[in-house]
């Protein structure tokens, strides 16, 4: 396997598709019709082996290349999309970390309006402890600084870990206890409402607010055992309220 097989991220063209589909959705955030619109700011997301393949997707409706931020922890990814002449934006650090301090302050008169929160822990109680107060912010300076509102996209693997018994619908009970908890302060509906048990579908599937997808490897392009579930956020500062991609 070369080197470029064992950074190359994982294959998830539809929920690509989906996550930019919802972007240009909202009013906003975004400005213009069809195939001119364009985020007003900045697209922030965990990077991987594959982010470039969503920056090719988003590249037209972007006022400019380093309007894609892509982070990640890894030196070697990030030289290697260097190597590669990417013409987007690169950080190498913690993505929540490094988000927070991005969500303060403008770059190049840039304010952070889009954040993909991919990460590959499972929603357990102790990753909400860790991160609840750093999600919170990240949103609450979005707001402050995108003139009232905010987008973010949040992607947990689940179905692993959590304990003995713990169900598909157990994870996704988890994962609407911490957002519910982490953004305090929001009016939001009951992330439940909805919501089937997940056992026997075939994936994708949208249960309430969750989209629950399976990446496919870059190699063999057959689904990975774990499932991922996203949840699409957008918040309104004006009215305190979060609504959700159904």
């Amino acid at each position: 396997m070369s080197v470029e097989d064992k950074i190359r991220g994982f294959k998830k063209d539809l929920w690509w598709k989906e996550n930019l589909k919802w972007i240009l959705s909202l009013d906003g955030l975004c400005v213009g019709r069809g195939r001119s619109r364009k985020l007003q700011y900045a697209y922030r997301e965990m990077l991987g082996g594959s982010g470039h393949e969503m920056y090719r997707l988003m590249a037209r409706h972007l006022p400019k290349p380093t309007y894609f931020e892509g982070v990640d922890y890894s030196r070697a990814v990030m030289l290697w999309h260097a190597l590669e002449d990417r013409p987007f934006y690169l950080e190498c650090g913690d993505i929540f970390v490094s988000t927070l301090e991005r969500s303060r302050m403008l770059r190049d008169n840039v304010a952070l309006g889009f954040f993909n929160a991919d990460t590959q822990e499972v929603p357990r109680k102790e990753w909400w402890d860790d991160h609840e107060d750093d999600l919170l912010d990240i949103a609450e300076n979005g707001v402050r600084m995108c003139d009232g509102r905010f987008a973010q996209i949040t992607n947990f693997p689940i179905g692993i870990g959590g304990g003995p018994g713990v169900t598909l619908k157990g994870h996704l009970e988890a994962y609407a206890r911490g957002l519910t908890t982490t953004y305090r302060g929001w009016k939001m509906p009951d992330l439940m409402t909805g919501v089937q048990d997940p056992k026997g579908q075939t994936m994708p599937f949208k249960t309430g607010v969750f989209h629950l997808y399976k990446s496919q490897d870059p190699l063999t392009l057959e689904d990975n055992v774990v499932c991922m579930a996203t949840v699409r956020m957008a918040f309104n500062g004006r009215a305190k309220t979060i609504t959700f991609d159904r």
